[in-house]
């Protein structure tokens, strides 16, 4: 049996059906769903997606445990060979490599966490995103000021190699000979080649005089063009803490519809608790670490998470911790939340 006769099966099932009308008629809803194991979790959410067209956030308790279930996913989606911005299951990691090593960023983590951003900001894709407490620990810049750094370039449209250039020193882009990862640019005659951080390949944009003639997408190592493109955005770095600028919570760049998934409510809010706490603590020792910004602005605590979730339809796996949790996060809430269990073994 392969994916695809997996998926048409489960799509199929009355009980994936009972979970879309229920995510479909009730907002805010909260849902149990008990005997599942393995695969047959990824398999019931990309059921539930292929169906319920909205962006679905599956929380995971740590990285690995996420990449399992992102590879899951990619399996079932045929996407493994994808360039990242063309895919419909993203991740978003922590973008740093070791925890509050604040100087030592991840490039392809930062790619991954923009462009789900940029992704969530435009609302033009619905996605699948697969992540993990430490990753919705940090704050992230605001969609105003993503969308007023977001360099957008068409073909066929007036603009001079200089200008671009400009624009792509003030925001921190870095002139080399050659690009070789996101955050450079490089010219060559009319030609600007630019890495980006919302895509896997760099762009190579061709100017006839001040107007753009070409946009390709290539291989940094061969040089081979790989997609011509019309139109192309190119972002900066904005998961820099050094940008002097107000953060906000990953959840509150959530749409409204947003469905979120738990493995298990009650650890990943313990996690993020843990993770501010330790902010706070390396605070405390070293102020410059956090390059003059409290913890409090770089991120975000057990209690902030724990009130933003309130206003999304949330479906845990576990059912140990929802009660508990639900109980907990209504304590003295006047809204009421529609919620069911469904067994589905």
């Amino acid at each position: 049996m392969n994916s695809n006769t997996l998926s048409e099966i489960f799509e199929q099932d009355e009980k994936t059906g009972l979970i879309v009308n229920h995510l479909e008629n009730y907002s805010a809803s909260r849902l149990q769903l008990a005997g599942l194991v393995g695969s047959s979790r990824s398999i019931t959410v990309a059921a539930v997606y292929n169906q319920l067209q909205t962006n679905h956030l599956v929380i995971l308790p740590d990285k690995e445990a996420s990449a399992y279930f992102l590879n899951d996913l990619e399996n079932l989606f045929g996407e493994k060979s994808y360039s990242y911005h063309k895919k419909k299951i993203l991740f978003y990691p922590a973008s740093y490599k070791k925890t509050y090593n604040l100087h030592d960023q991840d490039s392809t983590d930062i790619l991954m966490r923009t462009e789900v951003l940029k992704r969530l900001s435009s609302g033009q894709r619905k996605s699948i995103i697969v992540t993990y407490p430490e990753a919705l620990t940090e704050k992230v810049v605001r969609k105003a000021y993503l969308s007023k750094n977001t360099i957008r370039l068409k073909r066929g449209e007036s603009s001079s190699l200089d200008s671009i250039a400009d624009l792509l020193i003030e925001n921190d882009f870095e002139r080399t000979d050659f690009v070789y990862e996101p955050g450079q640019f490089a010219i060559r005659g009319g030609i600007i080649d630019v890495f980006s951080f919302t895509n896997d390949h760099p762009y190579r944009i061709e100017f006839l005089g001040d107007e753009v003639e070409s946009i390709r997408s290539f291989n940094p190592v061969d040089q081979l063009s790989i997609d011509k493109l019309d139109h192309i955005t190119i972002v900066p770095n904005i998961q820099d803490r050094k940008i002097i600028e107000k953060r906000i919570s990953f959840i509150s760049y959530l749409p409204a519809s947003t469905v979120i998934w738990f493995d298990n409510i009650d650890f990943s809010s313990d996690r993020i608790g843990f993770e501010y706490d330790r902010a706070k603590e390396i605070f405390n020792k070293d102020e410059n670490e956090f390059f003059g910004s409290s913890p409090s602005a770089l991120f975000t605590d057990s209690n902030e998470f724990n009130r933003e979730i309130l206003d999304f339809s949330i479906v845990e796996l576990d059912i140990i911790s929802f009660l508990k949790m639900l109980r907990e996060l209504h304590s003295g809430q006047s809204r009421s939340h529609p919620s069911i269990k469904i067994s589905t073994c």
